[in-house]
């Protein structure tokens, strides 16, 4: 079993999934840690943001892609871009 480690902005990262680790490569821009409390949302666009800040999120800046990409709250993953993912994807720091 893998210890988790907190990703904090500046951290290099890849997406380990499916043997995509090798494969892979961003930089974390920004960390959204995930909140406890909840509100009563009162339309759907509330319910959504309730869940993305129930669930966290991180913000990276894809460097290469691999063949699996991770879920996103906002635009496809591609090289140069910055995407926001849920916070508990399965992302992995890099070893220097």
């Amino acid at each position: 079993m893998t210890k988790r480690v907190t990703l904090q902005p500046g951290d290099l990262v890849c997406y380990n999934v499916g043997g995509t680790k090798e494969t892979s490569l961003a930089h974390v821009v920004e960390v959204r840690h995930p909140k406890q409390r909840l509100t009563l949302a009162s339309s759907i666009e509330d319910m959504i943001e309730d869940m993305e800040e129930r669930q966290g999120s991180i913000f990276v800046l894809w460097i290469k892609v691999g063949e699996y990409k991770p879920r996103t709250w906002d635009y496809p993953v591609k090289s140069g871009r910055v995407v926001k993912h849920p916070y508990d994807s399965a992302f992995e720091k890099v070893s220097e």
